[in-house]
Parts: C-alpha cells; sequence; structure tokens
C-alpha cells in the first residue's frame, strides 16, 4: 500500500509538471511491473515499464512471463550481468517486439563494447564515458538517457556538449523519485547551467529537444511531439516571453507557468 501510494504521488506531480510520458526502469520482476500498472490506473501520464529479471542465470520462463506484462526491459548495468545474460536478454525483447536498456558508464567508465554489443536500444547515464566512447554510440545510433541531478549527488556529470558536437540523441530524465522530485523543468535548468558552471556549455536547443522531441523519437511517435493538424499530440502552453524561446523554456519554464484548461462550472456555480 505505501509502495503504491508513492508512486501514486509520483505521477500526480508529474501530471502537474505537464509530463505526457515516464519511462520507468521498474525493479522487482513482474510483481513490480503489476503493482506499477496497478498504481497508474487513472494517470494522465502514459507509463512505458521496463521490467527486471530476478533469476540469474535467466529463467526464460520467468522471462517471458515478464515480457508479457511489461514494456521492455531494463537492467542496472552493463558490467553486473554477464555477455550471456546481456545477450540473452536483447533477443528475448527483440522477438517480443520490447524494448531494451541498460545503464552503462554511471560510476566507472565501461568499454563501449560491453553495452553496444546486444544492441540496446538505450543506454543510461554514461557519465564517465570518453569523448571517444561517445562517438562510438552516436555512430551505433543508440539514444542515451542523462540523469544530471541525480548524477551530481555522486559527484559526476554526463559531458553533455561533447554529446552534442558528438550528435548523441539524447533524452533527459529525472532518474530516481527517492532522491529527486519528478520535475523536467528543475532538471532542464540544472542540467544547461551546469554545464555552463564547468564552462563546457550546451545549447538551450539541444536540450529542449531532449526532453520534448527525442523521447517521442525513442518511442516510435515523432507526430506526437508535432504540432499539426491532424497530428496526435498533446500542446504544452507556457507564459514565456517570445524571444528565444528554447532558451526561455530551459531557464524559466516551471509548473507554474503552465496554461491549464479553465475547470467546468458544476450546475451549483452557474448563475
Amino acid at each position: 500500500a505505501a509502495k503504491r501510494k508513492a508512486i501514486r504521488a509520483a505521477l500526480g506531480r508529474m501530471e502537474l509538471e505537464g509530463t505526457a510520458v515516464t519511462v520507468d526502469f521498474r525493479e522487482e520482476g513482474e510483481a513490480g511491473v503489476r503493482l506499477l500498472r496497478q498504481a497508474a490506473q487513472g494517470s494522465r501520464v502514459r507509463v512505458v515499464i521496463l521490467g527486471r529479471p530476478l533469476r540469474r542465470p535467466i529463467d526464460r520462463d520467468e522471462l517471458a512471463a515478464l515480457l508479457s506484462v511489461a514494456d521492455g526491459i531494463g537492467l542496472s548495468s552493463a558490467r553486473d550481468e554477464t555477455g550471456t545474460t546481456r545477450r540473452t536478454i536483447a533477443r528475448a525483447c527483440r522477438a517480443a517486439g520490447k524494448r531494451f536498456a541498460l545503464h552503462a558508464s554511471e560510476a566507472v567508465r565501461e568499454r563501449p563494447d560491453t553495452y553496444l554489443d546486444p544492441r540496446p536500444d538505450l543506454l543510461v547515464h554514461l557519465a564517465r564515458a570518453s569523448v571517444e566512447d561517445l562517438a562510438t554510440v552516436a555512430e551505433a545510433r543508440v539514444s542515451v538517457a542523462v540523469c544530471p541531478r541525480s548524477n551530481a549527488l555522486f559527484g559526476r556529470q554526463p559531458d553533455l556538449a561533447a554529446m552534442e558536437r558528438c550528435g548523441v540523441a539524447l533524452l533527459l530524465g529525472t532518474d530516481n523519485a527517492m532522491f529527486n522530485a519528478p520535475s523536467i523543468w528543475r532538471e532542464l535548468e540544472f542540467a544547461y547551467l551546469g554545464t555552463r558552471l564547468r564552462g563546457r556549455p550546451v545549447s538551450a536547443g539541444y536540450l529542449a529537444r531532449a526532453a520534448l522531441v527525442e523521447p517521442y523519437r525513442w518511442l516510435g511517435t515523432p507526430e506526437a511531439a508535432s504540432i499539426a493538424v491532424g497530428a496526435p499530440c498533446r500542446p504544452l502552453v507556457l507564459r514565456l516571453p517570445p524571444d528565444d524561446p528554447e532558451y526561455q523554456v530551459v531557464t524559466r519554464a516551471t509548473e507554474h507557468l503552465i496554461v491549464r484548461p479553465a475547470r467546468p462550472r458544476s450546475p451549483s456555480e452557474v448563475p
């Protein structure tokens, strides 16, 4: 009950922030996935769940059951798993039409072949990756999710400037809700100002795309990030100065500046 309540609170915060989709690395196997599915019922936030199998070596029946309820598999670290485990899970995900993601080069640098060999759909962090590593990832066309606030708690940061120069397809995340409020606006501002503080600035446009466009590309629905006639987007309107909109979104946007639809009045309120 406490876990379900905490999940609902986090989703409620995301909804207030204007978040449309969250990708969750869910532990505790099939039970963890089902718990999140139940807790997310009624939320306006779409939940994409990457589950994690419990047994090692991999139990194929457990993996199949997990993939039947999850949207894919998300592993904690490339170096925590054997090559056989990584490849087995990756093959199962592809066969099921599901996504495969893993954390990589978070606390220490790992060789790109260890995390690129299983052909993942998503890498997380790469805080210790070298510029050459990032170029290799970009060439492999693998998307990368970064969580600068969470990394900062442990004294490390992803090289966003190098990622931009190398052409890495970037997604911005908030990581563990136990450590950080699930606020993409806080993450945007922190990431932008942090790169300037370190003397390796990244463009506001690169970060804005990481929060508002690239996630939909990764999900296979790029049209959801396009404001056009007939596009299935959910427009988010913010009260911001019109000059340099990417900079304004990255440095000024908050949930308080979202223009929300007027609340329908109840019959008793109608004059």
